[in-house]
């Protein structure tokens, strides 16, 4: 059994909008800790994603120095990638660090939910996947 990560988000452009799209991060892991430990780097960069990207918000707001001085702050954290306010670091099954772009962070994108969910192999001959949602992985 492995464990992948199940995003929920809206997008669309200027004429239609589809709400609560569902994409699956390609990669899977082992550990329960390390699929936590992205799922709280998701939120916590969305967290900034959306703070650095609204024009209304307190970034936008603060003083060239008082910007800079967050954008360091913020440098330090695990899931920083440097110049790219659309891509993080992941952590990797292998303790590596990997960039990863995120398909819900975009001008029309907005992330409604991450979930960590179980996967089960189906047909290991095959490489087919049978996914079972679990809402409360342990």
């Amino acid at each position: 059994m492995s464990y992948k990560i199940l995003v929920t988000y809206d997008t669309g452009n200027e004429i239609y909008a589809e709400y609560n799209v569902q994409g699956l991060l390609e990669f899977s892991w082992e550990t329960l800790e390390k699929v936590k430990e992205n799922l709280k780097r998701i939120h916590e960069h969305y967290k900034y994603y959306c703070e650095k990207t609204d024009s209304f918000s307190r970034y936008s707001k603060r003083s060239k120095q008082d910007q800079k001085d967050w954008e360091q702050k913020k440098s330090k954290e695990k899931w920083f990638f440097p110049n790219h306010v659309f891509s993080m670091n992941l952590l990797m099954e292998s303790g590596e660090e990997l960039p990863y772009s995120n398909f819900w962070c975009g001008f029309f994108e907005s992330l409604t939910s991450a979930e960590i969910i179980e996967t089960i192999e189906e047909d290991p001959k095959h490489n087919d996947w049978k996914i079972v949602i679990k809402k409360n992985a342990k």
